[in-house]
């Protein structure tokens, strides 16, 4: 029995930088193999019943591709509304990026078209990419405080341990207090 390669390994995902979008969509165009296996992949996350919600899944397959900070370099068109960041990519030039997406959606949403892909992709995954982000980003940095806060926590009961230590001489406790125990 022959073993199927895995062609996924050529990519890290979720992707992070513009070339690595560019080298995906490449790869797919190129590569029929690869572009089968990852949207049997893809399948499996969105399910194939075609009773799923596409836009709930294709969110899912977003975040299992894409990091949610490359898509805030992406526009539909490419223009960006914002003199923050005056240029963005366009996802549209991600053809086959595209296409898979389409193919994915379609097999876990039965009522799936064209026009919704382009819509979910446009109004949804790029244009509130930033918000995405910026939540996330968040939710890192609460993830972050939360062990600093757990820390301290774990920091300051081992503090309270350290009153009492061992005396070389006799391995017996030498707790600050215990001599005025012993007294009364």
């Amino acid at each position: 029995m022959a073993v199927k390669e895995d062609h996924l390994k050529k990519f890290s995902f979720p992707l992070q930088t513009v070339t690595e979008m560019n080298r995906l969509d490449d790869e797919i165009r190129n590569n029929e193999a690869f572009k089968n296996q990852l949207i049997d992949f893809l399948s499996r996350v969105g399910g194939s019943s075609g009773q799923n919600d596409a836009t709930k899944v294709a969110y899912k397959i977003s975040d299992m591709l894409f990091s949610s900070e490359i898509l805030t370099h992406y526009s539909w068109t490419g223009i960006s509304k914002r003199k923050e960041n005056p240029e963005k990519q366009s996802f549209t030039a991600l053809k086959k990026v595209i296409e898979v997406f389409f193919e994915v959606l379609s097999k876990s949403d039965n009522r799936h078209t064209k026009e919704k892909n382009d819509k979910i992709i446009r109004d949804g995954i790029l244009k509130h990419a930033k918000k995405r982000y910026e939540r996330k980003r968040q939710q890192i940095g609460a993830k972050k405080d939360l062990v600093t806060a757990d820390d301290e926590v774990q920091n300051k009961s081992n503090e309270g341990n350290n009153d009492i230590e061992q005396t070389e001489d006799n391995n017996q406790p030498n707790d600050k207090d215990s001599d005025s125990e012993i007294i009364n």
